[in-house]
């Protein structure tokens, strides 16, 4: 394979990844931060209580930095590189 398609393939992969947990980390975030009660449950115990406003801010941060992982990803991967410019030029014959 080429670099090109590996660059491709790890590029989509991580935009499916980081993408689908970006989105739900957000709507959770979102959903925290207007005051949504969550449910939990433990041992039998069973508790509905709104997210903490920390919680909600930190879920929205955390989505918002998966998103950006992407982008990167995307851009190191995909982008041309330099090509070394020769300064020294060719050599000239020997006698």
């Amino acid at each position: 394979m080429q670099n090109r398609t590996v660059a491709m393939i790890i590029t989509v992969s991580t935009a499916v990844v980081c993408g689908c947990l970006s989105l739900f980390l957000c709507i959770f975030g979102g959903a925290g931060l207007a005051g949504v009660p969550v449910t939990t449950e433990w041992m039998g115990d069973t508790n509905t209580a709104p997210m903490g406003s920390t919680t909600a801010f930190a879920l929205l941060c955390v989505g918002i930095i998966f998103v950006i992982i992407p982008i990167v990803v995307g851009f190191l991967t995909l982008r041309r590189k330099s090509v070394p410019v020769d300064v020294a030029g060719p050599m000239p014959p020997t006698a």
